[in-house]
């Protein structure tokens, strides 16, 4: 659905004159994830990366098995391989012992008639073993062992190419691997994978009020508490980051430093200055830098103007000034972005179904995430709001277990009324 509305980044209490119908549309939040996943191209090149190295990069080339596994016949269980032609009618056999079998040893001799053999998990059973009887179920002396009933034939060995055929597609290109996937390849013999080279990004913010954290504050001043927050979210998706530090707000050095940033990194991501105050020179340095613009005002609160474009071959995302509603377009926009930079799938949003727990205030009109703490009521997750919903602090959502997001064309959320919910230990906003 696309809706009017006035060009302020600011987050306001429900009826404000930022909700209003004025000067141009927003995308509603879906229609902005796919445009921005759009806009961006994946990284053609790819590196050989050891297996230790590889979580949360992005496969490269599919990988297949080289040989079917497992590789031999072994036994699944501590016990004894047997012959189901030694045993007797009614299961009651005591064979002889003629030695014992180790993980990694080649099996030695094949299994003589009448006899059995001590064998352990992972070791390759010897030729003509029909089954792997376990040690709990039999009574051993010093020089036999007495069994009390038939086993089933192949019971307890995993035979050759029982689990993996060769050829078999391992991990498909562009899965973002992570530890399982590393334990398979490495079962399989892989000591290293090609994956895609990390995306280049490049983070500044903009304004004359920020100070590095870590310094002395000054009167009328903040620290830059987004551009970590950000360097951090980017570092976490799989890319390569640049602190560029932050620029002051004039029209011609923003402009200046967007034409020596260009082309320099596959993302240039900001923070501040994205609106259209007195003192936001963004867009139009981006502009007068020979960048294009695909979009800049998304339907979601907090964070109605996220800007995306092209400056070269950069793509460019430009996000609020204000710490929560920079994190919830980096989380919304962002992440489309750098999934498809690294060659990987258009993320997903996946909720978990709740219920209010109290009032949750909302004007129709755009998507709001709003921060939560989660408890369970039998079956039941129930949501409570916190925080006043303000787009300054990350205070509440740091309260919080997640977020509730409110549909755009939804009113009130009353008490005990269905809504969505994003845990934070889901992984969805981490």
């Amino acid at each position: 659905m696309v809706l009017k509305m006035l060009e302020s980044g600011e987050s306001h209490p429900a009826g404000c004159a930022c909700d209003e119908v004025a000067g141009g549309s927003m995308l509603a939040v879906d229609e902005a994830i796919q445009r921005a996943w759009n806009l961006a191209e994946p990284v053609k090149e790819t590196e050989l990366v050891g297996l230790q190295h590889v979580h949360g990069r992005v496969l490269a080339r599919t990988v297949h098995a080289s040989a079917a596994m497992p590789f031999f016949d072994n036994s699944a269980m501590d016990g004894f391989a047997v012959r189901l032609a030694d045993f007797s009618a009614d299961g009651s056999t005591v064979l002889p012992i003629d030695g014992e079998t180790a993980a990694g040893g080649s099996g030695a001799a094949d299994l003589e008639p009448g006899t059995c053999r001590r064998i352990f998990t992972g070791a390759a059973v010897p030729g003509g073993t029909d089954a792997v009887v376990p040690l709990e179920q039999v009574r051993a002396h010093s020089g036999s062992v007495e069994f009390h009933s038939i086993p089933a034939k192949g019971s307890n060995i995993r035979r050759a190419g029982g689990d993996i055929p060769r050829n078999a597609v391992l991990v498909s290109s562009g899965t973002r691997l992570n530890v399982r996937h590393a334990g398979l390849l490495a079962a399989n013999g892989y000591s290293a994978v090609n994956v895609v080279r990390r995306p280049r990004v490049g983070v500044f913010s903009t304004g004359d009020e920020l100070l590095e954290p870590g310094s002395l504050r000054q009167p009328g001043k903040l620290f830059d508490c987004n551009r970590p927050m950000l360097l951090m979210a980017l570092e976490a998706a799989g890319c390569e980051t640049v602190d560029l530090g932050s620029i002051e707000d004039s029209a011609d050095a923003t402009r200046r430093f967007l034409i020596e940033q260009s082309d320099r990194f596959d993302l240039l991501v900001s923070s501040g200055s994205v609106s259209v105050g007195a003192r936001d020179f963004l867009k139009s340095a981006f502009l007068s830098a020979g960048g294009t613009i695909d979009n800049w005002r998304v339907a979601v609160k907090p964070g109605k103007p996220v800007m995306t474009g092209r400056i070269g071959r950069t793509v460019f995302l430009g996000l609020p000034g204000n710490p929560y509603a920079a994190w919830i377009g980096m989380h919304l926009v962002g992440r489309p972005i750098t999934g498809r930079l690294s060659g990987g799938k258009c993320p997903q949003r996946t909720t978990l179904k709740a219920v209010a727990g109290n009032l949750i205030a909302h004007k129709r009109g755009r998507e709001e995430y709003v921060p939560v703490r989660a408890e369970f009521s039998g079956s039941q997750i129930v949501l409570h709001r916190i925080g006043n919903g303000g787009s300054a602090s990350l205070y509440a959502a740091c309260q919080g277990d997640g977020i509730a997001i409110i549909a755009a064309d939804g009113g009130d959320v009353d008490a005990g009324a269905a809504i969505d919910f994003l845990p934070f230990e889901e992984g969805a906003f981490q």
